[in-house]
């Protein structure tokens, strides 16, 4: 079975050691720094692995939802209240300014 999986790259390091637990599973990653890299990635991704299913959260399925094949299984992951305030902490820290959504 292989799985497309597309996370930020703060998230790399937890993934490595999880993934160390699987078997039978082949994952293929799509790893962004930024939300604007998600869609080549995941396109590039597509053309080169025939996938099983795909694993993302809403930003990267929001980014891409077009370019997935319509049969696909997928799984669209959504933060709960601890990651989210995290993320907002680490945004703010860089600088960057609240965006309403």
């Amino acid at each position: 079975m292989v799985l497309g999986l597309v996370l930020h790259t703060s998230h790399q390091a937890r993934l490595a050691v999880a993934s160390g637990t699987l078997m039978g599973v082949q994952l293929e990653l799509v790893v962004y720094e930024q939300e604007r890299e998600i869609r080549p990635k995941v396109e590039a991704l597509l053309n080169r692995v025939r996938l099983d299913g795909m694993l993302l959260g809403r930003v990267p399925y929001d980014a891409c939802r077009d370019l997935l094949p319509p049969d696909m299984p997928l799984s669209i992951n959504r933060y709960g209240a601890l990651e989210l305030t995290l993320t907002l902490g680490r945004a703010l820290r860089r600088g960057w300014a609240p965006a309403p959504v």
